[in-house]
């Protein structure tokens, strides 16, 4: 359950977060913070922790966790979110 190179939509919005952190300097906390919320969920997937990952995710913050969430069913399948995940993920792009 690792491999971050095939997570291309979770960098994707790891990065468009940095950016708004850049763009929005007054909210420039809140955005890092869920920056490190992506990190940390990243390093969970890494480590093979499906229970820590899906426990982390559900303590995110609400947009930046749907985003999160939707950028694994784009990278990694619906089935994922939903057994790892414990989200049913409807309407989403795949990217692959």
């Amino acid at each position: 359950m690792s491999n971050y190179e095939i997570l291309s939509n979770v960098k994707a919005v790891k990065a468009e977060l940095v950016e708004l952190a850049g763009n929005y300097g007054e909210n420039y906390d809140m955005y890092i913070d869920d920056v490190l919320d992506i990190e940390k969920a990243v390093s969970l997937y890494e480590a093979a922790d499906p229970k820590g990952l899906a426990k982390h995710i559900d303590q995110m913050d609400t947009a930046p966790r749907e985003d999160l969430v939707v950028a694994f069913a784009n990278d990694l399948g619906k089935d994922f979110v939903a057994d790892v995940l414990g989200y049913e993920v409807i309407l989403y792009t795949q990217h692959r």
